[in-house]
């Protein structure tokens, strides 16, 4: 099998194909569970989970303006060239320009670039504690993945770690030093002088900054008390469960009952009405006379 570019090779190894990972002297199984594989898995689950705030459109360039103006002209228009295509095009017409024709585009670039520094203060102001939290963890990924490192997004109001005895020292008698000394022989005095003060003099420093780090440690529990629960990521690496569809059970259908026809219902009977009976009154019987006794004197 043909063997691959060293630009090919420095991909992760699970973003290569496995018949792929011996020519590029990694293993198949064992390697591609790597900390690379692991951070585009958790920054994957952290984008679907989190809605992380996106930043504004950087700075433009002079280039990238001349590249705006191209594909206006070509947007819209059916079968009309993506931007990578445009791109390649328009290179070798950028080359060709003289100063005074890109001059044009670096003044236009210049205006735009201040349009978005203030528009991305703006965003930077409309954030809060908990969108720094998710920017730094996702950066914090993406330095991890692509093996680069850059400052990230900082809360400006976040507060700040105080600074030590020996900066406090160093930063006053950094003015009394001749500017045109190089650093290393800045950084050399410096750290003489401070060897050379009596543990007084150091104590006035060192004493400034343990009463300002006292009022650190109050003002960054109260920062982080109002951060959102932070999201577990272990659980982007667990191994997804299959869902096993259980087989429908077949219902036995009954056979349908034939309809058997009912008799039909006689009429019913009218009711007819009997004469009432004449009540007939009954003489009373005559008690029979009872003989008074007569008694004898």
């Amino acid at each position: 099998m043909r063997g691959l570019s060293t630009r090919q090779c420095a991909l992760p190894a699970f973003q290569l194909p496995v018949n792929r990972l011996l020519v590029c002297g990694l293993s198949t199984a064992a390697e591609t569970t790597t900390g690379t594989e692991a951070a585009a898995k958790k920054l994957r689950y952290l984008r679907k989970k989190e809605s992380i705030p996106k930043p504004p459109r950087r700075a433009y360039t002079a280039w990238q303006v001349f590249l705006d103006d191209a594909h206006a002209k070509t947007k819209g228009t059916p079968g009309a060239p993506d931007m990578i295509q445009i791109a390649r095009q328009q290179s070798a017409l950028w080359r060709s320009l003289s100063d005074s024709e890109k001059k044009v585009y670096q003044d236009r670039a210049i205006v735009l670039r201040e349009q978005k520094i203030k528009e991305y203060n703006r965003w930077l102001e409309s954030l809060s504690p908990g969108d720094f939290a998710l920017l730094a963890r996702e950066h914090r990924l993406k330095q991890r993945l692509r093996g680069t490192k850059r400052r990230s997004i900082i809360d400006p109001n976040k507060p700040k770690l105080p600074l030590s005895g020996y900066v406090r020292f160093s930063n006053e008698e950094r003015s009394k030093l001749d500017s045109s000394l190089p650093a290393k022989e800045v950084t050399r005095e410096l750290a003489q002088r401070w060897n050379k003060l009596s543990k007084e003099q150091k104590d006035v420093y060192v004493e400034a900054y343990k009463a300002e780090m006292v009022k650190y440690n109050e003002d960054i529990a109260v920062y982080r008390a109002e951060l959102p629960k932070p999201l577990n990521l272990a659980s982007a690496l667990k191994p997804a469960k299959k869902v096993v569809k259980k087989p429908a059970k077949k219902v036995a259908k009954k056979p349908a009952k034939k309809a058997t026809k009912k008799p039909a219902k006689k009429p019913a009977k009218k009711a007819t009405k009997k004469p009432a009976k004449k009540a007939t009154k009954k003489p009373a019987a005559k008690k029979p006379a009872t003989k008074k006794r007569v008694s004898s004197a």
